[in-house]
């Protein structure tokens, strides 16, 4: 989840290492796959060396290994499978029935009154959020539980077309806010600081093309937690109800103080 830190946020990581692995490819192949780890945290003021490793180039699929380096020291490592699109059957699962973004008003009019710095991902970050059920914040002070977060994002401003860039700005998105649904079935909330996550993995199939500048809904939700540690995943719709993504991430879960 993407709050106010002294470390790199590790979503601009995987999208930096998507960048890179997606320039080492041919153009008739886009990314369907990436399995990433997160091994350290990142320092802001050292420069990332990201290294692209060649593992196999097929007929249908490239195969690629990136390490995310700082200095002598790999913060992350990622796995990632690009594909070249072939016909075959087709399904998908359908969207939840949620309220249209633009029937919603924006996280930062809805928790406006809070005064909070962990709310920054709302207020400060680079996409629109828009709740689709009750925030979990407003959730929280409610007392009210549930295993499942559903929101509205969309870039601010536009985005660029090149496809491979609008992928690596849904990989970002895609740990901003993943893990909200952990803390949920206890009436908590990460964005109160009850619970201080920290990504350890993070994967995400892609399925479809995806303007991030339109809005797109993210349905998430924790299927367990325990150990210290919760497990969150996510499926991402366009507004028209295709399914583009999902993700999946596990995180260190510390108690807030």
């Amino acid at each position: 989840m993407a709050v106010a830190s002294e470390h790199v946020f590790g979503g601009l990581v995987l999208a930096q290492a998507v960048v890179a692995a997606g320039r080492s490819v041919d153009s008739d192949r886009s990314i369907n796959s990436l399995h990433a780890y997160f091994l350290r945290a990142g320092d802001p003021s050292i420069p990332l060396t990201i290294v692209v490793e060649r593992i196999r180039d097929g007929r249908s699929f490239s195969h690629r290994k990136v390490e995310v380096l700082q200095g002598d020291r790999c913060i992350a490592e990622m796995l990632c499978s690009f594909a070249v699109s072939r016909p075959g059957v087709s399904h998908q699962t359908a969207m939840p029935t949620v309220p249209a973004a633009d029937d919603l008003l924006d996280d930062a009019i809805t928790l406006g009154d809070l005064d909070d710095p962990r709310l920054s991902v709302t207020r400060m970050g680079p996409f629109e959020f828009r709740a689709a059920e009750t925030h979990s914040r407003i959730a929280r002070d409610r007392g009210e539980k549930t295993d499942r977060s559903r929101m509205w994002l969309r870039a601010k401003g536009s985005a660029p077309a090149d496809a491979l860039l609008q992928t690596a700005l849904l990989v970002y998105a895609s740990d901003m806010t993943v893990l909200d649904p952990t803390a949920r079935p206890h009436a908590l909330a990460l964005s109160a600081g009850d619970l201080w996550p920290t990504s350890l993995d993070h994967a995400v199939w892609f399925h479809q093309p995806v303007a991030v500048d339109s809005w797109f809904l993210l349905d998430l939700d924790s299927p367990w937690a325990g150990d210290g540690r919760g497990l969150a995943r996510g499926r991402v719709f366009t507004a028209d109800g295709i399914l583009v993504a999902e993700i999946a991430q596990e995180g260190l879960l510390r108690a807030g103080s």
